[in-house]
């Protein structure tokens, strides 16, 4: 039997709640402090993933990238 964790969100957007379920992904918020500043001259993809990198880091107990 494979059964699947729920995903965790890391974010309170309430439309990123709402298209989880309008998908049926069982999902559970799970919110951390994080620092959403960015270096000066990122491209909007590269702030993107940035941004998403800190937030994963925060919830990597060992601090390991």
């Amino acid at each position: 039997m494979n059964i699947i964790p729920p995903v965790i969100l890391a974010s309170k957007s309430p439309r990123r709640q709402e298209l989880l379920r309008l998908m049926d992904i069982d999902f559970r918020v799970v919110l951390k402090e994080v620092d959403e500043s960015f270096p000066d001259g990122l491209t909007p993809t590269e702030v993107a993933l940035h941004i998403a990198r800190k937030k994963a880091e925060a919830f990597d107990e060992n601090g390991r990238r």
